[in-house]
This record gives structure tokens, C-alpha cells and sequence, in this order.
């Protein structure tokens, strides 16, 4: 079913693209539910395999579909450094995912949600790695507490968010923009700044 989903993917993808292929591929993909706040002892693997399945299989299914298009665009392009314009996988990970920052918020535990964006943090640096020699770079970004309806998902006692949708969307813009072949594999935030794995 997955080599299928493929190759529509690449055939509408072609279509629509033509020869010029695909310069910039942004995974946003992310879930979450009121059990990521549930203890270690006490979460389900139901609650691990949903949050994993659209953080880290649906990414990578996305990102290897796409993969061609990808290099088409790397290729046709060669004579650029390493940047967006020639092509860059963005995949939108979280403060969450950071082992040394663990656990996140303090006291308050997002276990399902971080382990989740923490394998999301792996496989950017493992696709950065492989990627590399096609001219493709590959980054993994923290958008920062967004004040959205998934954000806002804990509820006002937890708080609602401390960005915009509007700044971080210009957050992770600057960041696509400034890439370069020295970020790739990278945790990042907004101005380029490195987060620890």
C-alpha cells in the first residue's frame, strides 16, 4: 500500500513540478491528545504508537516519496551552495524532543509527544547524513510554543502558548532562508540557534 501511496505522490508531484523537481519539503505533521500528559507508568502503547505513527512514519513516508522529486531539484540546480533554493527537507520537531532540556516544562510531562519528536530529531540527523550527497539538506526546527488549537491543548492552567502562528511561521521562514550546508542535521530555533539533541 505504501510503494502505491508513493507513486501517486510521485506522479502528481511530476505533473504539477514538471522536470524542475522539488526544492523545499516541509514535514508539519504532529499530534497530540490529553494522554501526553498521563505519567510514564501510566501511558499506554496505543498512545506511543499513535503519536508515533503521524510524528515519524507518516513523515517518513512523506519525505521518502518525495525523495525524487527532491533530487531532481538538487541536481538541476548543482551549481548553488547547499541552501533551500536547491533543496531542503524542514521537519518540524519540538522543545520537547531535547534529552539534555528533559524533561521538558519542568515537572509537567509530555512523555508520549517527546518521545515521538525525539525519534522525529533522529531520523533528520540520520536523512541529513545520507541526503548530504545529493546536495540536500535536512534540518529539524522548534517553532516554539505556538498559540494554536494544539498548543493550547492542556488547557489554560498550563497556558496557551507564548508565539503567534503569524511569528513563528516568520520564525521557521528565516530559518528555511538561512540554511546552509553547516546546518544540516541540525536542532534548531528561530534565528538559526542550535538546540541540544
Amino acid at each position: 500500500k505504501q510503494w502505491y501511496q508513493r507513486r501517486v505522490v510521485i506522479t502528481a508531484g511530476t505533473e504539477i513540478l514538471g522536470d524542475k523537481g522539488l526544492n523545499l519539503l516541509v514535514n508539519n505533521a504532529a499530534i497530540t491528545s490529553p494522554e501526553i500528559f498521563t505519567k510514564v507508568v501510566d501511558t499506554t502503547p496505543e498512545e506511543l504508537n499513535h503519536l508515533y505513527n503521524i510524528d515519524v512514519s507518516c513523515t517518513h513516508l512523506v519525505t521518502t516519496s518525495f525523495f525524487p522529486l527532491l533530487k531532481v531539484s538538487a541536481s538541476t540546480n548543482s551549481s548553488l551552495p547547499m541552501c533551500a533554493a536547491r533543496g531542503l527537507v524542514c521537519n518540524f520537531s519540538s522543545i520537547t524532543a531535547s534529552i539534555e532540556l528533559a524533561p521538558p516544562f519542568g515537572s509537567v510531562m509530555v512523555y508520549s509527544y517527546a518521545l515521538a519528536k525525539c525519534a522525529l530529531n533522529m531520523m533528520t540527523k540520520m536523512s541529513a547524513h545520507e541526503f548530504k550527497q545529493d546536495g540536500i539538506l535536512c534540518v529539524a526546527v522548534h517553532p516554539g510554543w505556538v498559540k494554536s488549537d494544539m498548543g493550547a491543548a492542556a488547557g489554560e492552567d498550563f497556558g496557551t502558548g507564548d508565539v503567534t502562528i503569524d511569528e513563528a511561521a516568520q520564525h521557521m521562514i528565516e530559518i528555511m532562508q538561512g540554511s546552509t550546508e553547516e546546518h544540516t542535521g541540525m536542532y534548531m530555533q528561530k534565528d538559526l540557534k542550535k538546540l541540544p539533541f
